[in-house]
């Protein structure tokens, strides 16, 4: 399944390099206005197993650091469909620091506290300088840099002090008519940083509670109009040795409120979007190297209803979860599968699930389809005060046909739904 060393061939680094995560980092840390959120254990704890999808990017003769062992039987099972395991180190980064001298070493973000951890050991760090990449991971000062280099970004007003919200939103209002609005923080991914507003009263509500955060030296906003999209697209950029390249546009697959539930890694696309889009990224990657960017990046843009394109949403400057899939879809890609999605599910068990029994079971349905399937994540809590078994199942399917594509999926989401699960022994 697996195309190796795919990553060396795209940095020029043949030597063994080191991986690790510090994903959930904006979580983490105490950066500007913070939206109403329930902290829930649960969900941190299947991030930190998300650590081991490092392993489809890293080569065969790298190490990757994961926080959790991860279940032999699932280890197994992908070293059956193809996928050569790096060497695992259990533990946490610092728990390893004697193994970063001398050896490129990968984080999923570069921020400072990471810069300085694998400097300070000798280690040669891959990807952009911590002070731009925590700007470009901002969101507001990502579009402030696009309104400046005359990069089309979506109708909204950046407001940096409490007192311009009502005026912002009152201006916005009267230019753009919208159903929906969103009030966007500076930091957070997948969704977590939106409010959306749909009337008077949910603007009334979000301005009460960020009233409690004005005096905050780095209060800022942005109230945006929400689009409604014909294309969610996503594309990740390589900037290195002082060239951009595209390495995938891929198709976001949103829910109604903009949180992330999978990917078409090879949508169809217009040509004459896909043309405008190419040189729209372009034109980004070639100013973020001239402010030094090198290394991975995600940049979400769509393509609204109305025919037009904003290039640019939002910026991830680090590792996204599509980038983990890249060597994946290039090798079925090669293999003649036009249509490829990855998708995860959540799911709740009163009974703990084994793995090998959803393995016969998603095996069990993919008999009648021409095309593949992979569990290539598979993440499990017991939550004590609901009681019941909590599971992230990430798979990836791949199809000749588009409408099959379509029908596996369908199965497998039918599968997935509680009443299912809980008949699985």
């Amino acid at each position: 399944m697996k195309t190796e060393r795919l990553i060396s061939s795209l940095l020029g680094i043949h030597s063994p390099k080191l991986w690790y995560s510090n994903m959930n980092w904006e979580q983490k840390s105490n950066i500007g206005v913070r939206l109403p959120q329930f902290q829930n254990a649960t969900t941190d704890s299947l991030m930190n197993q998300m650590h081991i999808h490092q392993i489809y990017l890293a080569d065969p003769q790298d190490e990757v650091i994961v926080q959790e062992s991860p279940e032999p039987e699932f280890l197994s099972y992908l070293e059956e469909q193809g996928i050569r395991i790096p060497k695992l180190l259990i533990g946490r980064p610092e728990e390893f620091a004697g193994k970063l001298k001398g050896t490129h070493t990968i984080p999923y973000l570069m921020d400072a506290q990471q810069a300085d951890f694998i400097s300070s050991n000798g280690g040669i760090g891959v990807g952009p300088p911590p002070e731009l990449a925590l700007k470009l991971n901002n969101k507001m000062y990502t579009r402030l840099f696009c309104e400046k280099h005359s990069i089309p970004v979506s109708d909204g007003i950046v407001c940096t002090s409490f007192d311009q919200l009502e005026e912002a939103f009152r201006k916005l209002q009267e230019m753009t008519h919208a159903d929906r609005y969103v009030l966007k923080t500076a930091y957070g991914s997948s969704g977590k940083n939106l409010f959306h507003i749909r009337s008077q009263k949910e603007f009334d509500f979000i301005c009460t509670y960020l009233s409690r955060q004005r005096h905050l030296e780095d209060f800022m906003v942005s109230i945006e109009r929400w689009h409604e999209v014909d294309y969610n697209l996503n594309a990740q950029l390589l900037l290195w040795d002082g060239e951009c390249r595209v390495l995938a546009v891929t198709g976001q697959d949103n829910n109604d409120v903009g949180v992330y539930k999978g990917s078409d890694l090879n949508p169809s696309i217009p040509e004459h979007v896909m043309t405008r889009y190419l040189q729209e990224l372009k034109w980004l990657g070639q100013l973020l190297i001239e402010e030094g960017y090198q290394g991975f990046m995600g940049v979400d843009s769509l393509m609204d209803r109305h025919g037009r394109l904003i290039p640019v949403i939002e910026i991830n400057a680090r590792l996204t979860m599509v980038t983990y899939t890249l060597s994946m879809r290039e090798r079925l890609l090669a293999d003649g599968f036009p249509h490829i999605c990855v998708q995860f599910f959540d799911v709740k068990s009163p009974q703990r699930k084994e793995f090998s029994v959803l393995r016969k079971q998603v095996d069990e349905i993919m008999t009648s389809f021409s095309g593949g399937s992979l569990i290539y994540g598979f993440h499990e809590v017991f939550e004590p005060k609901q009681q019941v078994y909590v599971y992230r199942v990430f798979m990836m399917f791949w199809e000749k046909d588009r409408h099959r594509l379509k029908t596996m999926v369908q199965r497998i989401e039918q599968f997935m739904s509680p009443s299912k699960l809980t008949e699985m022994r």
